[in-house]
């Protein structure tokens, strides 16, 4: 009898999480001789199904977690802020910038020790375990109104960022203005008529995939933090599982994060050329060695202010890594 896995798209943009999902499904489905089958929703799709399935109507979408723990989804995405809500701070070490040298480091992280420890530990303080990790976008860019080229153009202006403590110090350190929303609120806001973000924080697939038609025709690229999420997966259902499909789900999960980590990079580098990004009217630049040494330098007080915030060791070990 095959079986159904119910997994959720959180948040926007789909097209970024739809082809992890069904890169998963793939290689789950070759492994196991199609003992498995993805059924894949997309955010609206699940607001109706719960709309048409519960007796009062639900006006946005629930927490995965809430669902997982309800027992009406198996799997999901979600960004690394949301996860450290369910009593997992760890998971906004990941946001500190930069913290990680380039994308070699970053997979000797979140394939290592340290990441699979976060992973593992949010089965222990959620409904659900964490599977791996995936960038859903890559490296972080700057996007605005006028062209921002060194720090000190930033001084004013009024970015939009997720909610995350981190990413506010960051544009407190910037001398601008913080405007945040949560991962699923984020378009929406930023693209509303009116909004009063003048720039944002994004990433180059995330930017073309989401606000290429919005105001913000500048993108600088900072490359100061990853934009990370990971797959989990129900607690329900990962402890009904026998250890042989267990292993497979594992294998078939991390086939496709490293896909889908893959895929972000080489649209980050296909955007830089000139022929792409100008095709979009979009004007591109990546930040100068001497004003990178400038952020460095600037985001060092962050680094002081949580020293104590995560547990010993854990900052330091992802530097030495």
């Amino acid at each position: 009898m095959t079986q159904k896995i119910r997994w959720l798209i959180a948040h926007e943009p789909v097209d970024l999480f739809l082809r992890t999902a069904n890169a998963f499904a793939e290689h789950l489905a070759e492994s196991t001789n199609g003992a498995f089958t993805v059924e894949i929703y997309t955010p609206t799709e699940y607001e109706e199904l719960m709309k048409s399935t519960r007796d009062s109507a639900v006006g946005s979408l629930t927490d995965p977690m809430i669902e997982m723990e309800a027992g009406r989804l198996e799997m999901s995405q979600m960004h690394i802020t949301e996860l450290a809500k369910w009593h997992s701070p760890e998971f906004l070490a990941l946001e500190l910038p930069f913290l990680f040298r380039d994308h070699d480091h970053a997979a000797k992280v979140l394939e290592g020790e340290i990441g699979q420890k976060m992973l593992s530990e949010l089965a222990d303080k959620s409904p659900a375990k964490g599977l791996a990790f995936t960038y859903s976008g890559g490296f972080k860019v700057v996007a605005s109104t006028e062209q921002l080229t060194k720090l000190s153009d930033f001084k004013g202006h009024t970015f939009a960022v997720n909610l995350n403590p981190i990413g506010q110090d960051v544009v407190d350190l910037w001398e601008g203005t913080a405007n945040t929303f949560s991962i699923r609120d984020f378009v929406q806001h930023v693209n509303a008529e009116g909004s009063t973000s003048d720039a944002l924080v994004t990433t180059i697939p995330r930017y073309v995939s989401q606000f290429q038609a919005s105001n913000k025709k500048y993108i600088l690229n900072t490359k100061h933090s990853l934009f990370l999420t990971s797959v989990i997966i129900s607690n329900q259902f990962w402890d009904s599982l026998s250890k042989d499909i267990q292993d497979k789900i594992v294998a078939s999960c991390l086939y496709a994060s490293r896909l889908e980590r893959k895929w972000s990079v080489e649209e980050a580098d296909e955007f830089a050329n000139p022929e792409v990004h100008d095709k979009l009217g979009v004007t591109y630049t990546e930040m100068t060695a001497e004003e990178t040494a400038k952020f460095k330098e600037l985001v060092q007080p962050i680094y002081a202010k949580y020293k104590d915030f995560f547990y010993p060791g854990l900052v330091d070990g992802i530097i030495q890594s």
